[in-house]
């Protein structure tokens, strides 16, 4: 069976396709990219603080999103591969801002990134008419797709 609906969530836009075993989301939500941090900097470093204040918002509306469609986490056993593709103005560091996804699912859409044992293919879409917000982090929205392997 799949599934495809649109809302919003917490003032971002959503689109949604699930089918057994595939999770395809489109959130319009901006994405600040991986910062790498110590356990003290996370506590006085005003971009790490950006950062996991950024994964929180994401996580609680993937959460949000899960809850109002019904859809249950991957098991903790499942082996998943994981694309992701932005949407703005960023022309950074590919791997930061999947990264930056990936923390953001994690207790979400699955228990552990270790759980993710492939790449599906994603990228930067920078010219798609989507106006930047004003922000550090000018990536207005990404699509994830999550698929048992």
């Amino acid at each position: 069976m799949v599934t495809i609906d649109n809302g919003s969530v917490a003032d971002a836009w959503y689109e949604l396709v699930t089918d057994r075993g595939e999770f395809k989301l489109y959130l319009a939500e901006r994405v600040i990219p991986y910062v790498r941090m110590t356990q003290a900097s996370k506590w006085h470093d005003s971009r790490a603080q950006d950062y996991l204040a950024r994964q929180d918002a994401i996580r609680g509306m993937v959460r949000e999103i899960m809850r109002t469609h019904d859809i249950d986490p991957f098991p903790p056993e499942a082996k998943l591969a994981l694309g992701c593709t932005f949407f703005g103005k960023y022309r950074g560091d590919l791997s930061n801002m999947e990264k930056a996804v990936e923390d953001a699912l994690q207790g979400v859409l699955y228990e552990n990134d270790r759980q993710i044992r492939r790449r599906l293919a994603g990228g930067f879409f920078v010219d798609n008419g989507l106006e930047a917000a004003e922000s550090k982090a000018p990536v207005v929205g990404f699509e994830v797709e999550a698929v048992l392997l």
